[in-house]
């Protein structure tokens, strides 16, 4: 089987912490270089069926729904249909909203990565994240309704940092049982 990574790199504001290749937000620029990704999806056509589809980056979630379905029916063209396949976007809490959420799992996206880095307001303003950690809570809740509840199935993910500045065991602890909490 096939895994087949898409970088988006794309962010609405440069993180310190970041080594990724990204840039800022360009409508102009997105266009040419979802164009340029499925120029590259078609030229390296495969029999193999891919079963995993990660979206990326940078912000893949400041894509439009529609670029992701756009770019999801070339992988379709070039591989068996997508049933079953895990499609993944990495999406930061800002980013999520029920209409977006809804767009992204009508583009055929099963699985959102939630990049929170933290649930603690301390560590997030450190980071200069432009969300706090009620706004993570507000955009998990959202993507369980829209992504999990619609479908009847999906899956989630939180992406969280380890080793920063102000954090402690006890920041640890806490994070893990935000995890499990209802809600």
């Amino acid at each position: 089987m096939l895994g087949l990574y898409l970088h988006i790199p794309f962010c609405s504001a440069i993180c310190n912490y970041c080594n990724f290749n990204r840039g800022l937000f360009d409508a102009g620029l997105k266009t040419r270089y979802v164009d340029a990704v499925q120029r590259e999806i078609r030229s390296r056509a495969r029999a193999e069926a891919a079963n995993t589809v990660y979206f990326g980056g940078g912000t893949p979630s400041l894509l439009p729904p529609e670029s992701i379905r756009t770019i999801l029916l070339d992988v379709v063209h070039l591989t068996p249909p997508l049933d079953g396949v895990e499609v993944t976007l990495e999406a930061n809490p800002e980013n999520v909203t029920p209409v977006a959420a809804r767009g992204w799992r009508s583009a055929g996206v099963n699985r959102v990565s939630l990049g929170a880095q933290s649930f603690d307001d301390r560590v997030l303003e450190w980071m200069h994240r432009t969300h706090d950690s009620r706004r993570v809570f507000a955009a998990a809740a959202t993507l369980h309704d829209a992504i999990r509840m619609h479908s009847g199935q999906g899956k989630d993910s939180a992406v969280r940092f380890q080793n920063l500045g102000p954090q402690r065991q006890e920041d640890l602890v806490r994070f893990l049982e935000s995890l499990r909490a209802p809600g």
